[in-house]
């Protein structure tokens, strides 16, 4: 086997050792918002989660990128002040989550307003291709996901009508990317007992 053939395949064992870990850790995490039913959900969801990564020729940062968005997400629906899960307004269905969160994942930064619905209407047409869920699908949970983190920006300025520094930012801080990384660095050494 040459050089370039087992690094891909050390980087897929790799990936899938990721996936499968966030994957696990955030259903058992918060099952409690969720309405799961199948016992082996975790696995289609590690599935669902790789196709998509490779339909949409995803990048590492955006992988992370999603994985923020979904615990972002979810912990909002936890600490709502109110009580409401706000996982209802996508039918308790954390694969839905997951097609949101590669919407909101692509990077969407500019000022130009119409460049920007292109740019999302895209988003959606693409995400709507590789999931399978229909384009309305696919714009309603990305819409529900996209003002509950606006809602829930620990920034957001009340009195202001446009939040231009979400659109400056994204919906993930670099710090919190960062911090996602030092996370997965230390399991990964922790569990392959690299040191």
């Amino acid at each position: 086997m040459n050089l370039l053939a087992l690094r891909k395949k050390q980087f897929l064992v790799l990936n899938r050792f990721l996936i499968s870990h966030f994957i696990k850790e955030t259903l058992d995490k918060y099952a409690h918002l969720l309405n799961i039913e199948d016992d082996n959900f975790d696995s289609k969801a590690i599935q669902f989660m790789e196709t998509v990564l490779k339909r949409s020729h995803s990048s590492r940062l955006q992988f992370k990128t999603v994985c923020c968005i979904v615990t972002k997400f979810l912990k909002c629906c936890n600490e709502n002040i109110m009580g409401s899960n706000y996982m209802r307004h996508l039918k308790y269905d954390f694969l839905k989550l997951v097609v949101a969160s590669f919407v909101l994942s692509v990077p969407n930064r500019t000022n130009d307003y119409g460049q920007r619905l292109i740019t999302r209407d895209h988003c959606y047409a693409l995400f709507s291709r590789v999931t399978g869920l229909s384009l309305d699908e696919v714009t309603n949970c990305s819409s529900i996901v996209r003002a509950v983190l606006i809602h829930n920006h620990p920034e957001r300025e009340q009195d202001s009508p446009n939040w231009s520094h979400l659109r400056e930012e994204g919906y993930v801080k670099t710090t919190e990317i960062e911090q996602f990384d030092r996370a997965s660095k230390k399991m990964v050494q922790e569990y392959f007992q690299l040191f």
